[in-house]
């Protein structure tokens, strides 16, 4: 239990830690969590002084408080977290709100621009590896979304589908660590000499410079951010 009352999941921490060595595997990232907030509840108000944060609704609607503004939250809505700014998730509803939380320290610690987006309101593009893609959020002064990049440390937050059957190129963060939450389907991940299953909510770890691919073993859409 984290923030008052959120159930929390962690899936991936930072390497310094010392309690569970198979999570503590993030380099730049220092966390990458799903909370589970109830019905008719709210976690703590609350800022980072040293950390930017990603938001990512799974399941259910909410608000989430950012500074003095209350903004409405649902399944597949991205909200970016600067240090030093206030906030609180609220969930108005009968039924659970789930989402994923990815936190990074920074080096420099400067003002940052809140940012809220919701993958049904963004142009989805063909990637080069074969996935659809949604850019929800990008770095500072890249303007692949509409109005411009935001993260500071953090390089992108991207949804993606790829159609049944079907199998992406191969592809490779350079000096780039990735991590992917699979929203629905089934399939693998594949690097040059491991493949692991995936199914929905498992969370996969991709080191920096590793080539790896998907593939979807089902007739649906393998979706994943």
């Amino acid at each position: 239990v984290g923030h008052i009352n959120a159930l929390v999941w962690t899936l991936f921490r930072g390497k310094e830690t010392e309690d569970s060595p198979e999570t503590a595997l993030l380099h730049g990232m220092n966390v990458f969590v799903k909370h589970g907030l109830q019905g008719r509840q709210h976690s703590d108000h609350h800022h980072h002084t040293d950390i930017e944060q990603m938001y990512f609704v799974l399941r259910g609607r909410g608000q989430l408080l950012i500074g003095d503004d209350k903004v409405d939250v649902q399944e597949g809505t991205a909200v970016y977290m600067p240090v030093n700014v206030p906030h609180q998730a609220f969930n108005d509803g009968d039924y659970w709100m789930e989402h994923l939380i990815v936190g990074c320290p920074l080096d420099e610690i400067r003002e940052g621009t809140p940012a809220v987006r919701d993958w049904r309101d963004i142009t989805p593009v063909i990637e080069e590896h074969k996935a659809i893609a949604w850019p929800l959020l990008t770095r500072e002064g890249e303007a692949t979304t509409t109005d411009g990049g935001v993260l500071q440390r953090m390089h992108s937050v991207t949804r993606y589908a790829v159609q049944g059957r079907q199998t992406t190129d191969w592809q490779v963060g350079e000096d780039l660590e990735m991590v992917y939450f699979i929203l629905s389907g089934h399939g693998a991940i594949e690097s040059e000499d491991d493949q692991e299953m995936l199914t929905e909510g498992t969370a996969a770890y991709v080191p920096p410079n590793t080539f790896h691919r998907f593939i979807n073993q089902s007739e649906g859409w393998l979706e994943y951010v």
